[in-house]
């Protein structure tokens, strides 16, 4: 495995496995937790090869929490959330959860009979974990005892993919990708049920990844490369171009940075907000 980068402490950290490495395969999400960054591989899409990398404060991929095996099947996960000691993956049509310290499975939420593609993950105030589903335009609660609901969403609203909990309303936030320049949009999901377009722009085309630093909203976009940033004012600024198609964002307080994923570049990158 080779590491190419500086401290996270850095400006950008990059890393870029060997030829023959497989622990940045298809990076999709990545999530930071008491010094270690969590990377979801996908690998080899629709096979049995997915995995999560653990990557220490110094940059170095220092192994995996989760390897996919014939007996522990982790076929392409994605977005991922953290609740306590317990890691959530994404999985197709499934949500697994695997603990923090061991990489030991742990409960798994079916929601095959409906599901299509799940994406993204976020934990709300009350601990419930949100999914979307890219292909089936909807979203899924699950409450911490287990039950999961589909929430359609309203036709406008093609392909969600990011999601965020607001850190001040508590809204559940979203990201849509529906392929098409000016197509794609934020929008959010009150108190109430209802839902609102936050923004749109002409240039939005499959936004992905969704994370908040205070009021500030940063979302990325895997088919143009851009990541953008929105103030609570409502203005919208490009933060950065990224070669390689920038995946799920988040944001790491204790770095003060934002871990980009880029899914066809095989590493990852980091952003000062």
């Amino acid at each position: 495995m080779r590491c190419i980068g500086v401290a996270l402490a850095a400006a950008a950290l990059a890393l870029v496995p060997a030829a023959s490495g497989t622990h940045l395969a298809t990076p999709e999400s990545a999530l930071y937790s008491k010094g270690v960054v969590y990377v979801s591989l996908v690998g080899a899409f629709g096979a049995n090869d997915g995995a999560i990398a653990k990557v220490d404060a110094s940059g170095a991929v220092t192994g995996t929490l989760v390897q996919a095996s014939e007996t522990a099947p982790l076929a392409d996960p994605k977005g991922m959330a953290i609740s306590g000691s317990t890691l959530w993956v994404t999985d197709v049509t499934v949500i697994r959860s695997f603990d923090l310290g061991t990489g030991a499975a742990g409960r798994v939420i079916d929601l095959s009979a409906s599901a299509r593609f799940l994406n993204d993950l976020a934990v709300d105030r009350r601990g419930n974990l949100w999914a979307s589903d890219s292909q089936g335009n909807a979203l899924y609660r699950v409450a911490p005892g287990g039950a999961a609901a589909r929430i359609a969403l309203p036709s406008r609203f093609a392909a969600p993919n990011g999601l965020a909990v607001h850190p001040m309303t508590g809204e559940l936030w979203f990201a849509t990708a529906p392929g098409v320049a000016g197509q794609a949009e934020v929008a959010r999901r009150t108190a109430s049920g209802k839902y609102a377009v936050v923004k749109t722009h002409r240039q939005f085309t499959g936004l992905d990844g969704l994370a908040f630093v205070g009021k500030v909203a940063y979302f990325s976009d895997f088919q143009t490369g851009a990541v953008w940033k929105l103030a609570a004012d409502g203005k919208l600024t490009k933060r950065t171009q990224l070669a390689g198609s920038p995946a799920d964002l988040s944001y790491a307080p204790a770095l003060k940075r934002l871990l980009v994923p880029l899914l066809r570049a095989g590493h990852f990158t980091t952003l000062k907000p």
